[in-house]
């Protein structure tokens, strides 16, 4: 996977992972972050939200979006989709040219009877914050994923800021 070219300087990104414990990657079908205030127009029964990549290894980026203010709205995971709630202390508040890691969760899925998984009705889950990968880490991978986006200098500049070298 490769990183999409930076659309401009006051493009944002989210990135974060969301896995089963152990680091063990986890099948996802989206995970949805919408800007506060904004309408999502799409078919379907799944809510819809900024463009997303999946990668193989659970984790997920949100390139090129507006500075603004966010929220994880959920993801779809185990055969359902997994909401979260709106909660105004969970804002993600995102600045011109910001990359943003919101975590590393481990998520745990709860019982589903029979019946509710025939009628789509959303099961229990939980997400536990994980400790791999460290942003340090994540922020290390993006730049190798993102050579040649003109994401580069954010990149390291945001693994400087983390005490990492700048290389």
């Amino acid at each position: 996977w490769k990183l999409p070219a930076r659309k401009s300087a006051e493009s944002a990104m989210i990135v974060g992972r969301i896995g089963l414990e152990g680091n063990q990657p986890l099948a996802m079908n989206c995970v949805t972050v919408q800007q506060w205030g904004k309408v999502y127009f799409h078919a379907g029964n799944v809510p819809r939200g900024e463009e997303e990549f999946l990668i193989d290894n659970s984790y997920f980026v949100i390139p090129n979006i507006k500075p603004g203010q966010y929220w994880f709205a959920g993801f779809y995971a185990d055969g359902s989709y997994n909401q979260l709630p709106a909660n105004e202390k969970d804002f993600i508040n995102l600045k011109p040219g910001e990359i943003r890691f919101v975590g590393s969760f481990d998520y745990v899925p709860g019982d589903l009877s029979g019946l509710r998984k025939a009628f789509g009705v959303p099961g229990s889950f939980g997400l536990k914050r994980a400790q791999k990968p460290t942003e340090l880490e994540m922020m290390r991978w993006l730049l190798r994923a993102g050579k040649g986006s003109g994401w580069e200098p954010a990149i390291k500049q945001r693994i400087a800021a983390l005490g990492g070298a700048k290389n």
